[in-house]
């Protein structure tokens, strides 16, 4: 009579945990420190990285299968993951003593590791474009074009990661027929606002605009945008001027670019929520970890 219960119980926990792999995080940053902890894990589309209890930092695909470990096994230390300023991957212990490193140290900067939805392991950096946002937390907003409509629907692409920070270079276009949210953080958003321009707000000033603004959208067309972040590292905004008529191509103005450029393989742009501010970085590629 005790079974069943016990199986419901069991069905809870593995319930738990698979929930814990699905909100986890993707990605390390360099500049804000952020560590694994033995137990822990980055996740991302079923495949995950874990830091194990015994100091070994393992790779899992959608499978559940082992597809790459560090071998940095020490079972008497409390040992970290992270990735210093130079981009070093490191497995170290709490004092900061290395037990595995991988990567050549590269100029200091801001560095990231991310756990692709592929399953591969990447390291980008250094950074080649910071974008700060608005630290306004009550509801007043600095900027003239801050109109948002449709601004609680988050972009959905492939060059969007799940986790809804991260974004891919790709090829293609982000297409929005209204203005929305392409990125979100915690408290802070990257939108496309209504004249097609690319900011980041606070979730609180995308409430109060959305609100002052309803009308007028409802009463006017919004501007069809799109964006893209390109593989050499450049975001920009577009906004269609003259639509296909007649068989005519569409005419897109740019209105919007973080106007850097670096020659790499990929690039990844990811907004993080630093509390007092929202900040967007852009990264290239430097090398695959494991795949």
């Amino acid at each position: 009579m005790a079974r069943a219960p016990t199986l419901l119980l069991l069905l809870l926990f593995f319930f738990f945990l698979h929930a814990l792999a699905v909100l986890g995080e993707v990605a390390l940053f360099s500049h804000i420190k952020s560590t694994l902890s033995r137990g822990e894990s980055l996740s991302n589309n079923g495949s995950t990285l874990t830091l194990q209890s015994d100091c070994d930092l393992v790779l899992r695909n959608a499978n559940n299968m082992i597809v790459w470990n560090s071998g940095s096994v020490d079972n008497g230390v409390d040992c970290i993951f992270w990735v210093g300023k130079y981009g070093v991957a490191i497995v170290s212990d709490v004092d900061g003593s290395p037990l595995w490193t991988t990567g050549s140290p590269s100029p200091r900067g801001n560095y990231a590791i991310i756990l692709r939805p592929d399953g591969t392991l990447r390291m980008y950096g250094p950074s080649i474009w910071t974008f700060l946002g608005s630290s306004s937390s009550n509801g007043s907003s600095t900027d003239t074009d801050a109109s948002v409509s449709d601004q609680l629907t988050v972009a959905s692409a492939p060059s969007i990661d799940s986790s809804g920070h991260i974004m891919y270079s790709s090829e293609e276009f982000i297409d929005r027929p209204s203005v929305g949210v392409l990125l979100k953080r915690g408290n802070f958003s990257l939108v496309v606002e209504t004249a097609c321009k690319i900011h980041i707000r606070h979730n609180h000033d995308l409430e109060a605009a959305a609100s002052c603004t309803e009308g007028e959208v409802k009463g006017s067309a919004a501007p069809t945008c799109k964006s893209q972040l390109t593989t050499d590292g450049q975001l920009a905004a577009y906004k269609r001027i003259f639509p296909d008529d007649g068989g005519l191509d569409d005419v897109w103005l740019r209105t919007w670019g973080s106007d850097y450029t670096i020659v790499t393989k990929e690039s990844v742009a990811a907004l993080i929520d630093r509390g007092a501010t929202g900040e967007l970085l852009i990264y290239p590629t430097k090398q695959t970890l494991a795949a």
